[in-house]
């Protein structure tokens, strides 16, 4: 459910993740469990312009350069109690891809 331009739904508790919510996506590209009609290089361009599209908004960092709760910036509204700065890193979890060998596809 991601648009070409990087968009996607955002349902849940815990959208501050941001992007972590293709953490499964990440997974099963890191496990070559793909679906047959789905290439790595297709995960890889997606996950790419959702993070870009995330991550290029204004204000998503601090003057310390840690992030800040909120989707898309900054929109602390958007935290539960449970969501501390530190927890807002599991957006990290997209690229578990990326410890693959060099001559992986992905």
């Amino acid at each position: 459910m991601i648009s070409p331009e990087g968009a996607f739904p955002a349902v849940g508790r815990s959208i501050t993740y941001r992007f972590g919510a293709f953490q499964h996506l990440a997974q099963m590209a890191l496990q070559h469990r793909l679906p047959e009609h789905m290439e790595p290089a297709q995960v890889r361009c997606v996950l790419t312009r959702v993070i870009r599209r995330i991550m290029e908004a204004s204000d998503n960092f601090d003057d310390n350069g840690w992030l800040k709760i909120g989707f898309c910036g900054h929109q602390p509204e958007l935290g539960e109690a449970y969501i501390s700065t530190g927890s807002l890193y599991l957006c990290s979890i997209v690229f578990i891809p990326l410890g693959l060998p060099e001559a992986d596809p992905f």
